[in-house]
């Protein structure tokens, strides 16, 4: 362009001072042109927005922790007397029960094993002697279950509490604390 046509910014009275001051300016140009904005731009604000936003879920996280670490300090010291901790009773172990499931088809059964958490150690004899009525209670029990009844966690936890109350019937004097499952499968 400088050399084929006349520049209209430059005087042409000036000659060859005019001419390097145009090649100036149009280096100037275009240096301000190629050269990338200073400051980052997007990069810079990502890169803010990820710290910001991993400081911020830290927090969080950390403040999780140490509400849910307070918890179960704050509910044990509730529950239990001064000084005293929950100690568990003996286990008495129930082989595994195969019933079949209340089914118009017959179709579906059960296959569980239990567990008896037994509340005082010194009448785990008593209740051993006790085997043959409480297995025939689970059993009219769990057959009078539908599939529906016995499918899911809820469900199960029900058995459970259920279960317990039924043992502590046959054997009196609530003697079973808990019951749980060592087995359970439904086909």
């Amino acid at each position: 362009r400088i050399a084929s046509e006349p520049c209209p910014e430059a005087p042409e009275s000036e000659g060859t001072d005019s001419a390097l001051a145009l090649l100036a300016m149009a280096e100037e140009k275009q240096d301000t042109e190629e050269s990338p904005p200073r400051g980052g731009g997007k990069s810079t604000l990502i890169i803010v927005l990820v710290v910001t936003n991993l400081l911020v879920v830290a927090g969080a996280a950390a403040a999780v922790v140490m509400t849910m670490g307070s918890q179960p300090a704050a509910t044990a010291e509730a529950d239990a007397p001064a000084g005293a901790a929950r100690e568990n009773g003996p286990l008495l172990e129930l082989s595994a029960l195969v019933v079949n499931l209340e089914d118009p088809n017959g179709t579906h059964f059960l296959r569980a094993g239990f567990q008896m958490e037994i509340r005082d150690a010194e009448r785990l004899a008593e209740v051993e002697t006790r085997l043959i009525p409480l297995r025939s209670a689970i059993l009219l029990y769990l057959s009078g279950k539908s599939m529906d009844e016995v499918v899911g966690q809820d469900n199960r936890v029900v058995i459970l509490e259920e279960l317990t109350e039924l043992m502590n019937e046959q054997v009196g004097d609530d003697l079973v604390r808990a019951v749980y499952f060592t087995e359970f499968v439904v086909q």
